[in-house]
């Protein structure tokens, strides 16, 4: 996977983020990853790509995901947890990965930025434009500030530090960036999440096998193009990339 990245001056956060998925994560030789404007880091094919070829893929245990058993520094017991959405339980695996500076992912952790961009940092104003829509829903200010607060009150037992800020910061992230589990849980994956998506210009779609997330071209890709990844079945109101 050595030199995957291709910018004009390499970040060092970044070159730390490659080395460390040097033998955690496969990617199809044929591919780059580059700055594409207006959409961050994109895949982009350096060669031609033919149907069924595996662009990337990542074992399970490269899986950033909600696991209560791998989470056993929770004092928390199970039962406490179970009116938590799959959201809510991401958001709080994420937040003590990212308060540990052991973590599996410290690499990948220190290049995750939030969507600023995201509804869920409009304010009340901004939201009046989707009034009575099912995107409003989850972005009503008052329900952000329950959600926060159940989150909250399971990271203060394990004496986890966070604000309503951090968890606007870290659900954004799950929304912009997650993949879709086999039971609808959300889930980070490191660099697979940098596919895009476009509507209308899908060419990989994502598939669970044996353990393994894979992205597979679904039809020829030119060289030169962008890959982009479906966001799968999730509603609208959940699609906020």
């Amino acid at each position: 996977m050595n030199g995957i990245f291709s910018l004009g001056r390499m970040d060092h956060q970044i070159k730390q983020l490659e080395e460390w998925g040097v033998h955690k994560i496969y990617i199809n030789p044929k591919i780059k990853i580059k700055q594409c404007e207006g959409m961050g880091y994109g895949f982009i094919a350096s060669q031609q790509i033919f149907p069924d070829e595996i662009i990337c893929s990542a074992s399970d245990f490269i899986h950033l995901k909600f696991d209560y058993h791998r989470l056993n520094i929770l004092s928390t017991p199970l039962s406490a947890l179970l009116d938590m959405s799959p959201i809510q339980l991401a958001v709080i695996t994420l937040t003590i990965e990212k308060s540990n500076p052991n973590s599996l992912f410290r690499p990948y952790l220190d290049i995750l930025l939030p969507a600023h961009n995201s509804p869920l940092f409009w304010n009340n104003e901004e939201l009046s434009q989707i009034y009575n829509s099912s995107l409003a829903d989850i972005l009503d200010l008052e329900i952000i500030e329950i959600g926060y607060k159940k989150v909250n009150n399971i990271l203060e037992k394990e004496g986890i530090k966070t604000s309503i800020e951090d968890y606007r910061n870290n659900y954004s992230i799950i929304l912009s960036r997650g993949f879709q589990g086999p039971d609808n849980h959300p889930y980070l994956v490191p660099i697979l999440d940098m596919v895009n998506s476009k509507i209308g210009n899908i060419n990989v779609l994502a598939f669970h096998e044996d353990g393994k997330l894979l992205l597979r071209a679904t039809k020829e890709i030119r060289q030169g193009e962008q890959i982009f990844n479906s966001y799968g079945d999730w509603p609208n109101h959940q699609k906020l990339r």
